[in-house]
């Protein structure tokens, strides 16, 4: 096959190869939007009980009586423990029935808010799931042309594959699709080759720099030693002139 005829076939593979990699990303943004749409919580409900119900159990009921510190010296009386216990669970019992008001007060309108919430996610939902079919049958439609071209293995054909082969044809470096797909290889050993070097030097260089602090800091420790020994000498030897002045005295 002339250079001319595979260049002009890789290009078309090259074309084909991007097409089939954007609907591919679509296909995962339409996985990715459907699960967040079957995970997604409407909030009106939450909203309008978390502004209204707690103040209303308050102005109802009043404040929930708090229990003693840990540290709260009151704690260790015992008639003072039993009537915080019995004041908490009479608010509790008293809450339970404040809960109940509150719902048959406001069952109308939060029924209101749980359809809305509903049929938000319903609808969510909805949108997300024609946008996976589409993207589903948009990838089946084109993996369908695009496994028609045999050039290239599956896994070289990639646009930034595609195009490095073209450049080895385009420069004169392979005269077919075997040389090119060797000297792709080649190249790309290379690379990894000079990564690894490059990781190697990097952990060396800080392997150094590591030991060059510990022997910094076991100089630094070891002046102190000799610091603190030549401290403790001059003492000694002051005590002992001293001692020896007033012997002689």
């Amino acid at each position: 096959m002339e250079t001319s005829v595979i260049i002009e076939k890789l290009k078309e593979l090259e074309n084909l190869s991007d097409k089939y990699e954007t609907v591919l990303s679509q296909k995962e943004d339409a996985d990715e939007a459907f699960l967040s749409a079957q995970n997604y919580s409407p909030n009106r409900l939450k909203s309008f009980d978390d502004k209204y119900k707690n103040e209303f159990i308050k102005n109802k009921i009043g404040e929930e009586p708090q229990e003693l510190g840990k540290w709260n010296p009151l704690k260790l009386m015992k008639n003072k423990r039993e009537e915080i216990e019995r004041l908490r669970k009479e608010y509790f019992g008293k809450r339970t029935e404040a809960e109940k008001e509150y719902y048959q007060l406001n069952q109308k309108k939060r029924d209101e808010l749980k359809k809305e919430d509903e049929a938000d996610k319903t609808n969510r939902i909805n949108i997300a799931m024609s946008r996976l079919k589409q993207a589903d049958e948009d990838l089946n439609s084109i993996r369908q042309v695009w496994q028609q071209y045999k050039i290239l293995p599956d896994k070289l054909r990639t646009t930034v594959v595609i195009k490095k082969l073209i450049l080895f044809f385009e420069e004169s470096r392979v005269e077919n699709i075997k040389e090119a797909i060797n000297l792709y290889y080649e190249e790309e050993w290379k690379k990894e080759q000079e990564r690894l070097a490059a990781e190697h030097r990097r952990r060396m260089e800080k392997a150094i720099e590591e030991q060059n602090m510990k022997i910094q800091e076991l100089a630094r420790k070891i002046e102190n030693i000799d610091s603190n020994v030549d401290r403790a000498l001059n003492l000694a030897n002051e005590a002992l002139d001293k001692a020896e002045e007033a012997f002689y005295k």
